[in-house]
């Protein structure tokens, strides 16, 4: 392989040796040329002489390219660009809504129906909010609403905060707060209502 390719290889292997990082690797590629010597009597040595001095020189510039490139700037730089791991972080629990406060409660509309039935059935408060219900009757048969703890709710017990006469087309609001442990609950108490199914429970949630 003549001289000049050792040239190419080293220089393909690695831009390092285009940059003259390696002054070892310019002194290698010039020694072919000095290298050439040989007996003027002797028609064929020179070329054997040359090729094979040629050849060990292209893999010694082979070596030396590649040790240069495992020091080079360039993978130090390439390596200092790697972006480094970061932890994902975990999903944190959301209640989905603001909690109300005494002075600004979060408004839960119900619908009440003809069908005896509270839209929606469900809601859920976090522990402490304040909340204004707003109770609109969609239908013609007249309603009420009374909120607290379950039991109380569901016996109709005397005290317990309620709203009465909420007729066909109307809305009417009542605010409560959740302050005690729990569990709490709505029911309708017109004649045959709370029987006919005509309730909902709250899930309280939070500390």
């Amino acid at each position: 392989m003549p001289s000049g390719t050792g040239l190419l290889v080293a220089m393909a292997l690695c831009p390092a040796a285009r940059g003259g990082h390696s002054a070892m690797t310019w002194l290698a590629v010039v020694a072919p040329r000095s290298a050439e010597r040989f007996d003027p009597g002797d028609s064929q040595m020179p070329t054997l002489r040359s090729t094979t001095l040629a050849g060990f020189v292209t893999l010694t510039v082979s070596a030396l390219v590649l040790a240069a490139c495992s020091s080079s700037p360039a993978s130090s730089s390439l390596a200092s660009l790697s972006p480094a791991p970061s932890a994902t972080p975990r999903p944190t629990a959301t209640l989905g809504f603001t909690p109300g406060t005494k002075a600004n409660p979060r408004v839960v509309v119900i619908n009440a129906s003809d069908q005896l039935m509270f839209t929606p059935m469900k809601v859920t408060v976090a522990k402490g909010e304040t909340v204004t219900f707003e109770v609109k009757n969609v239908g013609k048969v007249e309603h009420e609403f009374m909120i607290g703890p379950m039991a109380d709710a569901f016996a109709d017990k005397e005290g317990t905060p309620e709203i009465a006469g909420i007729t066909g087309g109307t809305t009417k609001s009542i605010t409560f707060t959740f302050d005690g442990p729990g569990p709490y609950a709505f029911a309708c108490h017109a004649t045959g209502h709370f029987e006919a199914g005509m309730k909902g429970t709250i899930t309280m949630v939070g500390s």
